[in-house]
């Protein structure tokens, strides 16, 4: 079987996980950016800048997947849902690092293992979360 054939076979299975993970990579850039807006060209605190960061590209995130990946109407309800299903990914993602360091493992082992999961954890709680049918 060709890789065209193969890819074609799991494009359509996976198309959401996919979209969700194009749209996570632009997040972390709008992220970057509002940081070096705040911080860098206002000189106004990280914790500010990074605060502001975060709901900036959260708000993009819930729009843009609401419209491409689960193609669901935009509403305050659906925004409060996907807020909350980001804090609980937060929460997973703070929980391994919390462990990881309890047992001395490596930093860098500890974000292998974030950048693994967060977005597999992060979809499935946004889709069951904030997305349910």
């Amino acid at each position: 079987m060709r890789l065209l054939d193969i890819a074609g076979k799991y494009a359509g299975k996976y198309r959401n996980f996919f979209l969700f993970s194009l749209i996570g990579v632009i997040n972390t850039s709008i992220h970057a950016a509002v940081v070096i807006l705040v911080a860098g060209h206002y000189e106004l605190s990280p914790i500010i800048a990074n605060g502001s960061a975060f709901f900036a590209a959260n708000i993009f995130s819930f729009l843009a997947n609401a419209m491409f990946t689960f193609k669901k109407s935009i509403t305050l309800v659906g925004y409060v849902k996907f807020l909350s299903a980001s804090f609980a990914t937060l929460v997973i993602i703070l929980s391994i690092s919390i462990v990881c360091e309890y047992f001395n493992i490596d930093y860098r082992w500890s974000l292998l293992l974030v950048l693994v999961l967060s977005p597999v954890v992060s979809y499935f709680l946004v889709k069951n979360i904030a997305f349910r049918n």
